[in-house]
């Protein structure tokens, strides 16, 4: 996607950001730590590591409160539903 928008003129060297509502793999993308851990995943499963380290994304934590794919996900209370409906702009 990054390379689709450099081409289409978008300023690219800002890391994009992927957002989580997990803070167990926030941390996991940054901390070395949590390697032992993850040592059942495959060696090309790390390349959000190598995409960190060149700064070509960023991880950051969503709420859960807040995070807008609950909308498309889940099925969710009228209050929640009219909250992420309006975080998104439609009526």
């Amino acid at each position: 996607m990054r390379y689709f928008l450099e081409e289409l003129g978008y300023d690219t060297s800002v890391p994009s950001p992927i957002f989580l509502d997990s803070n167990s793999a926030t941390k996991a993308t940054y901390n070395l730590e949590y390697q032992s851990a993850l040592r059942h995943v495959h060696r090309k499963y790390h390349w959000i590591r190598r995409k960190i380290e060149t700064k070509e994304i960023r991880v950051e934590n969503v709420p859960g409160a807040d995070n807008l794919a609950d909308i498309f996900t889940k099925p969710l209370g009228k209050r929640n539903f009219l909250h992420l409906r309006e975080k998104l702009g439609l009526r």
